[in-house]
C-alpha cells in the first residue's frame, strides 16, 4: 500500500523518476492554480534536471522524518514510488496518492501521455556495487579527493556534479555490502561515460 506503479494512457509503464516528475508536474499546475507556491521534499538522489516554478523543492537525507516535519511539506516523495501528500496523511500512502492523481489530472484537463511527452529525455540509472563493510569509509574518502575541484555536496553520501546537470551520487548502503550509485546526465552518451568512468575508478580503488 506504499509504493505507486504509474500506466500512461497509452499503456507506458513509467519509470521512476518519469512517474515523480509527472506528479510534479500536475503539483506545478495545482500550485499554480491556487495562486501559492506548494513544498516538496525529495532525497539526493531523485532527479533535478526539470524546474517547476510553483514548486519549492528541498532535497535532503530521506531518513528520521517526524510527523511534525512532513507536516511542513505539500508532498514527501521518495523517487521510487512512494508519495505522500501531507493534507491527508503523513505516511505513505499509494490508494490516496492514485485518487489525488486522477483528481489533478482531471481537474486540469491533461493525460499523463501529454505530460510525460512535455519532459525532456535525459539519462537516469540507479545502480549498486559491491563493496565489503571494511572497504566503505575508505569509498567514502576516495570520492571525497575525486570531488575537489568540482561542486559536490556530502548531505548524503557524496555527490559530484560534472556539468550542469550530470552528476553521480554514491552512497554506501547501511544494511549489506555494496555502494548505491544514482546517475544523472542530459543523454545516455554522457550518463554511460560516467558511469563507466566510475565503476573502474570503484575497482581500482578497492584494489589500491
Amino acid at each position: 500500500g506504499q509504493r505507486l506503479d504509474i500506466i500512461t494512457d497509452d499503456g507506458k509503464v513509467l519509470g521512476k523518476q518519469d512517474a515523480l516528475y509527472a506528479v510534479l508536474l500536475l503539483l506545478d499546475m495545482e500550485a499554480k492554480a491556487e495562486g501559492r507556491k506548494k513544498t516538496v521534499f525529495l532525497p539526493t538522489w531523485a532527479a533535478d534536471i526539470v524546474y517547476f516554478e510553483n514548486l519549492e523543492i528541498e532535497r535532503g537525507q530521506y531518513a528520521n522524518f517526524k510527523a511534525e516535519k512532513m507536516k511542513k511539506y505539500d508532498l514527501v516523495a521518495t523517487g521510487e514510488g512512494n508519495f505522500a501528500f501531507t493534507e491527508f496523511a503523513t505516511q505513505r500512502d499509494s490508494m490516496y496518492a492514485s485518487l489525488k492523481i486522477l483528481v489533478m489530472m482531471l481537474k486540469h484537463k491533461v493525460n499523463l501521455s501529454q505530460l510525460i511527452g512535455s519532459l525532456p529525455s535525459f539519462y537516469y540509472k540507479t545502480t549498486n556495487v559491491e563493496c565489503r563493510q571494511a572497504l566503505k569509509g575508505k569509498m567514502m574518502r576516495m570520492f571525497l579527493a575525486d570531488a575537489k575541484g568540482k561542486e559536490s555536496s556530502t548531505l548524503d553520501g557524496v555527490k559530484i556534479w560534472l556539468g550542469k546537470h550530470d552528476w553521480i551520487l554514491m552512497i554506501p548502503d547501511q544494511y549489506s555490502d555494496h555502494l548505491n550509485l544514482y546517475i544523472q546526465a542530459e543523454n545516455d552518451e554522457k550518463g554511460i561515460a560516467i558511469l563507466v568512468e566510475y565503476l573502474a575508478k570503484i575497482e581500482k580503488w578497492s584494489k589500491e
